[in-house]
């Protein structure tokens, strides 16, 4: 999700100086170089999937969270 949210287009990256390669048409800056990605309106569907996968992990994550606290409460 984060590599949707840092793409760049061609001219974003001309106004900073840093070109992309020829012929992409989005990418992301990884350690001094780009490495190609997509905007999210070049792909909706594969960013809606990454956010639904990141909220499904968080609500996970949470709701075990929770479980627990509730399970060492009733336990005391």
């Amino acid at each position: 999700m984060v590599s949707f949210l840092d793409a760049v287009t061609p001219e974003q990256a001309n106004a900073n100086n840093l070109p992309l390669p020829t012929g992409w048409t989005a990418g992301v800056m990884n350690h001094g170089s780009y490495y190609h990605w997509w905007t999210i309106q070049e792909r909706p569907i594969l960013f809606a999937l990454s956010v639904f996968l990141l909220v499904s992990a968080m609500t996970f994550i949470y709701g075990s969270i929770y479980w627990v606290w509730r399970q060492n409460r009733s336990g005391n």
